[in-house]
């Protein structure tokens, strides 16, 4: 049982840490600010100006910042980036070394109806030719039907090839290419530079020695004071973030030996099927979604693998937050397997910018928790950032963050790093002891949930291609709206839920009681997905011969992404409103209907159960304490408690949380 006293009071450390990249000149006078306000600690780093991390003068300066901090006992993160997205170190990275620029590569087809000597000039902004093939495709009436098992490979030099091409034959040639115009590196409110390739170990590799070797070097002990390392947005660069813009080309991630990982990975040649990246029909599947794997696995390795070793060896953790969390296709597009890289972390994280409930989208928490589920990790954490329709946010902006900060904390944060702040301090106070109660409250406690969502990352694997505009538009979109429809449903219908990929699905099956992280799946739910892998439909068979409930929704998939091929399943399909009626049969201590739009989560120690209600309406709520037994409701808005008895409404106040405890 959690005491009432630290319950009104919690320690600071429960309380979110002030984002602060550039301190004014009285560190003491600031801190004292930051303390009054209630913070529990500070995020903060080199200074970003005269050369960031190449500046003497910059590590002094963070010297006295550490000392100040440690003075007034406020623990800290090291910020590892001038600006975002983190790789480049305000341009250190890539000074002298332009080799180490994020890759991506692109096709050129030109098909043959007649005989022809064809010929390919490399782009001048591109850098070199890496394959070239023709293949045999059909007649005018059919020629979008390219047979590519046929390829033929053509010689090339570096920057030019010449080929005789027969009526019925198409070329292709693959070229490499920095990737910067219209991506996230040049399309943010930071900086617009270059970025590294975060596949390239030997980049990330001159990050490091740019971006954290001088910070060791000049203050020894500066890692292993601070509490974590946040990492700001890294990624692959090749996709185009603003869909008002059409750019020449559409790239795939790139490293050099790429080619080489693919087929020590899965024994076979990778080159002859390049087509399959950008086009085809489900002949493409099975390709891209061993590709997009092979990338995941590839920048877990160079990028948050390498630098979370580094961070260990030097007495920290690794954390931060990666992009494009609430989107299944931004996972593939971003990082190959968004989970990969973020289980390849010290400690998950995640930003949220659409911070009022009514564009709240849950995918943003629930997907990184999986990873932190899977990790063993004992939360994860996130970066508070209002800054999406500020205006509409700036109307109730202290509701707004509560209900907000309470929603994440729900769904897996443990600790906050905000943006979010006022001039007044009272009111700043207050927000942050409110989510150091929620912090509080949940630390320790074990979540309690035997709903299941399968995560179909090979679906949007399987449909995403390069594409010459935003990739937030294309096939892959059918994936993420699947995946949100089942997850709202759930979420406003009040019903918990924790994600689960490939892997548990098949550990589950293999597990005599079901268990997925020691939680017995009771119902997994599949969204209304397309491909799945067959061995995923095997296991889900299994589970339910097992008593598990296995519900589809709205469609069965019809193609297996693992062995590329048509399928046919016994399941049943079912519409979200049919799969919610049958749960609320099963009932429990506050299943029903949702009147307002109040969210819940189970949790226990080891003596008693903790229910999280948050009220995601701008007016109170109310809900039936469907109980056996009297309890207890704790609010965490100003510390109170006060004792519930069986049967009776709660009220659960607008945009605000409570704790139901019995």
């Amino acid at each position: 049982m959690k005491n009432r006293n630290t319950f009104k009071n919690p320690p600071k450390k429960y309380n979110p840490k002030k984002i602060v990249h550039a301190w004014k000149t009285d560190l003491e006078a600031e801190t004292e600010n930051i303390i009054a306000q209630g913070y529990g600690g500070v995020v903060t780093n080199v200074p970003f100006e005269n050369g960031f991390t190449s500046s003497k003068a910059n590590h002094v300066r963070f010297a006295e910042i550490m000392s100040v901090l440690e003075k007034s006992s406020l623990p800290f993160w090291i910020y590892d980036e001038s600006g975002y997205p983190s790789g480049k170190a305000g341009g250190l990275t890539l000074e002298d070394h332009p080799e180490f620029e994020a890759k991506g590569f692109f096709m050129y087809k030109r098909p043959a109806f007649e005989k022809i000597n064809a010929k390919y000039h490399l782009p001048d902004e591109a850098d070199k030719i890496i394959y070239a093939a023709k293949y045999k495709f059909g007649d005018r009436n059919t020629r979008e039907t390219v047979d590519y098992s046929t390829a033929m490979p053509i010689p090339f030099g570096k920057d030019y090839l010449e080929c005789e091409l027969n009526a019925g034959e198409m070329l292709y040639v693959f070229s490499v290419k920095t990737v910067f115009e219209g991506s996230h590196g040049m399309n943010n409110v930071s900086t617009a530079l270059k970025n590294i390739n975060i596949l390239d170990e030997k980049a990330v590799r001159r990050f490091i020695d740019v971006a954290y070797e001088p910070i060791a070097k000049e203050n020894p002990t500066a890692f292993e004071r601070s509490e974590k390392v946040f990492t700001d947005e890294p990624s692959l660069f090749v996709p185009y973030t603003d869909e008002k813009d059409t750019w020449t080309y559409a790239c795939a991630p790139y490293v050099d030996g790429i080619f080489d990982e693919y087929k020590k990975e899965y024994g076979e040649d990778l080159q002859p099927y390049l087509p399959l990246i950008f086009e085809g029909g489900k002949s493409c599947y099975q390709i891209r979604v061993k590709f997009y794997e092979l990338v995941g696995k590839l920048v877990a390795k160079a990028y948050s693998g390498q630098i979370r070793d580094w961070c260990r060896e030097h007495g920290s953790v690794f954390s931060g937050h990666y992009l494009g969390e609430d989107n299944i296709g931004h996972h593939v597009a971003y990082y190959g397997n968004y989970i990969k890289v973020l289980m390849s972390t010290g400690y998950p994280g995640i930003d949220i910018l659409d911070c009022f409930p009514e564009i709240f989208q849950f995918i943003n928490q629930k997907v990184p928790q999986m990873a932190a589920r899977k990790m063993g990790a004992d939360g994860m954490m996130v970066e508070l950032c209002p800054f999406v329709m500020k205006e509409k946010f700036d109307e109730a902006p202290y509701d707004n963050m509560k209900c907000i900060t309470a929603l994440c904390y729900m769904h897996g944060v443990r600790t906050a790093n905000s943006y979010f702040q006022n001039s007044d301090i009272d009111e700043m106070k207050d927000f942050n002891d409110y989510v150091g109660r929620i912090g509080y409250m949940l630390e320790g406690l074990r979540e309690e949930c035997s709903i299941f969502v399968y995560y179909p990352i090979e679906d949007a694997q399987a449909k995403l291609r390069p594409r010459h505009s935003s990739r937030w538009i294309g096939e892959e979109t059918s994936t993420q709206d699947a995946l949100r429809k089942t997850v709202d449903a759930l979420e406003f219908g009040g019903f918990d839920f924790l994600f689960a990929d490939h892997e548990d699905i098949i550990s589950a099956a293999n597990s005599p009681k079901n268990l997925i992280s020691g939680l017995e799946a009771k119902t997994i739910i599949v969204p209304g997905i397309n491909i799945i892998r067959g061995s995923t439909l095997k296991a889900l068979k299994k589970l339910a011969s097992k008593g598990v409930t296995v519900k589809f929704v709205d469609v069965l998939p019809s193609f297996d992404a693992e062995n590329g091929c048509e399928i046919i399943s016994d399941f049943s399909a079912h519409s979200v409103e049919n799969i919610l009626n049958d749960l609320y049969e099963n009932g429990g201590t506050f299943v029903q209907k949702n009147k307002n739009k109040i969210i819940r989560s189970r949790f226990s120690d080891d003596d008693k159960t903790v229910y999280m209600l948050v009220n995601m309406d701008r007016e109170d709520g109310e809900i039936i304490f469907n109980s056996q037994s009297d309890g207890e409701v704790w609010l965490p808005d100003d510390g109170s408690t006060k004792f519930l008895k069986a049967g009776e409404k709660i009220t659960v106040p607008a945009l605000r949380a409570i704790f139901v405890i019995i």
